[in-house]
Parts: structure tokens; sequence; C-alpha cells
């Protein structure tokens, strides 16, 4: 993350871009099963460059990523 106060002067505080993917795999896959009624998959990644509201961190680079994978019976 992003370890600064911003500093008051500035509007620019930065960039940011999220991609997302979720799917469920059963139904991609078209398969059947009695046993599984469910598999999904939600995947994010947020990248955000800091701005220079953020004064001396400037330029600075945060990274955020989660996988989940959802079953049910």
């Amino acid at each position: 993350g992003i370890l600064n106060t911003l500093n008051n002067s500035s509007k620019d505080l930065g960039q940011g871009v999220d991609l997302l993917l979720n799917t469920d795999l059963l139904m991609e896959k078209g398969v059947e099963n009695k046993r599984l009624r469910e598999l999904a998959l939600r995947t994010s990644l947020g990248f955000f460059r800091s701005g220079s509201a953020f004064g001396a961190a400037d330029g600075e680079i945060a990274m955020r990523g989660l996988v989940e994978l959802k079953v049910g019976f």
C-alpha cells in the first residue's frame, strides 16, 4: 500500500485500474454433476499509481489481488 497522507494542495489522487473475472465453471464446461451443485471462480486484480496529492509518495504503486473458488455440494 501507499503509506503517506494527502498534501491538501493537489487534486491529482492518481490512476487506478481493476480487472475482474467471474465464471461458473460447471456451466462454462457444460458439465452436469449430481453431487456438485456449484463450482464458481471469482478473481480480481487492482493496480493504483499515486498522484501528486500524496506528496513524497507520488508515483508509488499499490496492487491488490483476490482469488476465490466457490464449491457447493
